[in-house]
């Protein structure tokens, strides 16, 4: 299974640096004894920002809670007409973004996307800021359409990623963010309807984002892993073996960026894997799809029993080596004994899985052994 990365992190002007814990302790200090009034919503912003990237860091719910309590306040204190309530309305938006994340609330999403339609109307065209609201306000309705599906929500999305990338011309810093959200958001509407003109221009969105992205940059695999899964999807549509073997250099690319314990070397595996089994399949190079077959050993070896992509990845693994198996005849590709896992939390199965192709549909068959658990 393919993923495309959004550049989720919002984008956010006067956010603090430094060490965290001084950035909690001096607006802190600037707030204690003194009566809150609106002098006092820049500290109030300063630390609700910084309690917040210490949740970044240590992921405390605690700090998150915290954050969103301290920018409700700022809030309060900047009422329509003050000069600061847009900065204000995006801080407590991004919180909340942040809890949704994190708790699935859909009340945290729908405030989100509120505020942040507050604050973009707060930043009409020419302000400095309008692009980071632009941006921030697609992430809130990517969050809902990811609950609710809605075809004008993912219409919204584009378009605002769009104009956004309109206000972050070449040279600006936050361009490769904006090319990076439009080419994914562009994917996910060809997926949906099939438009090619949608995936030709996320193609395109994709290396520029990339080419931004150099040696060293800390998301270059984010965007190689972007620009290979849409360089695959049109490979599936025109059969260019240009867009395949290139598919299959930003595969190995992003691999390479994640060394063993990056949480995203399973997911790099597993894609590198899926390239290399559709040019085996043009070309019959052994080397493929033995390639393949030792890429999707070591995704599933990175997903244990209980993680929910282990099915995908034992299925993935004994598709190739039957595939291995057509063409060689060993029996160690037919029958592959792929481990134990728990039924019920009663017994142990242990799983042997034979595939076989007809007319190009996968069918797994599966034999359960069956013997008690230790009491």
């Amino acid at each position: 299974m393919q993923s495309l990365s959004l550049d989720r992190q919002p984008l956010r002007a006067g956010q603090p640096h430094g060490n965290l814990e001084e950035e909690v302790e001096r607006p802190t200090e600037a707030l204690r004894g003194l009566v809150v009034t609106s002098e006092h919503s820049k500290d109030l912003s300063n630390l609700a920002l910084a309690v917040s990237d210490r949740y970044d860091c240590a992921g405390s719910t605690t700090d998150l809670e915290e954050s969103i309590r301290l920018s409700r306040e700022a809030l309060a204190l900047r009422p329509p007409g003050h000069p600061e309530r847009s900065l204000s309305l995006n801080i407590l938006a991004n919180v909340l973004g942040d809890r949704y994340n994190c708790k699935g609330s859909v009340d945290d999403a729908e405030e989100a996307i509120q505020l942040h339609r507050e604050a973009l109307a707060l930043r009409p065209v020419g302000h400095p800021n309008r692009g980071t609201s632009l941006n921030n306000l697609a992430i809130a309705l990517n969050d809902r359409y990811g609950q609710t599906g809605s075809e004008d929500d993912f219409n919204e999305i584009v378009q605002l990623y769009r104009e956004a990338l309109m206000l972050h011309p070449v040279g600006h810093s936050n361009r490769s963010t904006s090319l990076n959200n439009l080419g994914n958001a562009l994917s996910d509407r060809y997926r949906r309807t099939g438009s090619e003109n949608d995936l030709d221009e996320a193609v395109r969105h994709n290396r520029e984002a990339l080419a931004l992205r150099p040696d060293g940059h800390p998301d270059r695999g984010k965007s190689l892993n972007n620009l290979a899964n849409t360089l695959g999807d049109r490979y599936r549509i025109t059969g260019s073996e240009n867009d395949l073997d290139e598919t299959i250099w930003s595969h190995r690319e992003a691999l390479s960026l994640r060394p063993d314990g990056h949480p995203d070397r399973g997911m790099s595996l597993n894609n590198l894997a899926i390239a290399l089994n559709y040019r085996y399949g043009r070309t019959g190079s052994v080397d493929d799809l033995d390639e393949t077959i030792q890429s999707y050993r070591e995704a599933l070896a990175l997903r244990p029993n209980g993680h929910p992509d282990r099915g995908m990845s034992l299925s993935n693994l004994a598709n190739a080596l039957n595939t291995r198996f057509s063409r060689s005849g060993a029996e160690d590709d037919l029958t592959c004994v792929v481990g134990n896992v728990s039924l019920n939390g009663h017994h142990q199965a242990h799983l042997i899985i034979n595939v076989s192709h007809v007319h190009d549909e996968v069918h797994v068959v599966t034999k359960v052994v069956r013997h008690d658990s230790p009491q």
